[in-house]
């Protein structure tokens, strides 16, 4: 460790070390001790859950290629709480559905270069109080490859607040894409047979 001190002058030269050393060396430094900075995440709670059909999923619902359904993400604070951000960076296959997004939220990016992300800035709370964030989104094949989503597909909310900015909580939410029929170079369509010998 490096020590720096601080001249006085006042009564001749001496040389004394700085708050900062004597902090780093001994909490109870006279003159020197700061009351700890509060965590910027004091007071937030995030959540998510998955709407269909106007109700959330009790569990992992299968979703069809072309279906839309709602992202509901949530985040409470208590009296105090400071602003936050969240930012939601939307899974492969899955895409806005035109719908206008919720006050303070915009988009950035697109399906077709898999960064289609949502970032909304929450207000301070000066009272115990739940902001609800609704994104209504529509399953779409994968863009560029033409492959489509199957499985189980995630979707992760970060929750930040602070400066420099920290992370204060993360929710992933899972839907199942049904497979569909495929064409020729697994584009949508139906599936093709190819011909016996004798029928070429």
């Amino acid at each position: 460790m490096r020590a720096t001190y601080v001249v006085n002058s006042a009564n001749g030269l001496s040389l004394t070390p700085s708050c900062a050393l004597l902090r780093s060396v001994h909490a109870r430094a006279r003159g020197c001790m700061q009351p700890p900075p509060q965590p910027a995440c004091t007071g937030l709670t995030l959540a998510q859950s998955v709407i269909i059909g106007g109700s959330a999923a009790s569990s992992t619902p299968t979703v069809q290629i072309g279906q839309t359904f709602t992202y509901r993400i949530t985040v409470s604070g208590t009296p105090g709480a400071a602003a936050s951000t969240v930012v939601d960076a939307l899974p492969d296959g899955i895409d806005l559905d035109g719908s206008p997004l919720p006050n303070g939220c915009s988009s950035s990016g697109s399906v077709a270069a898999r960064d289609l992300t949502v970032t909304c800035n929450l207000a301070a709370f000066a009272a115990a109080s739940t902001v609800t964030i609704n994104l209504p989104v529509r399953v779409t094949p994968v863009a560029n490859t033409g492959t489509i989503p199957t499985a189980s597909v995630a979707n992760t909310v970060v929750l930040n607040a602070g400066t420099p900015s920290a992370v204060c909580d993360t929710q992933s939410v899972d839907v199942v894409v049904a497979p569909v029929r495929t064409g020729i170079g697994g584009k949508l369509g139906p599936t093709v047979v190819a011909p016996a010998p004798w029928q070429a």
